[in-house]
């Protein structure tokens, strides 16, 4: 169900980060990781979604990171996780 959230979320972004700022990100603001199914990651934090996709790795794909939520972001949070509009 939360996957479905994160694609149809009326608020989508996008955001490159490499995987070791975004562990620092993940764990600085206590997201909490929901989801890690066949390569399909989702953290959750209040109202909004962080997920990606995992190479063979362990990494996530292309390092890149979608941020979604049912929600507008504030400017403070867009600002703070770099956010770019899909």
């Amino acid at each position: 169900m939360q996957y479905q959230v994160a694609q149809g979320g009326n608020h989508g972004y996008s955001v490159g980060i490499p995987d070791d700022e975004l562990a620092d990100l993940l764990a600085r603001d206590n997201w909490q990781e929901t989801v890690n199914h066949d390569g399909l990651v989702i953290h959750r934090l209040h109202g909004f979604l962080i997920w990606y996709f995992l190479e063979a790795n362990g990494q996530a794909q292309n390092n890149l990171v979608y941020f979604s939520s049912l929600i507008d972001p504030p400017d403070a949070m867009r600002r703070r996780y770099g956010l770019e509009e899909l």
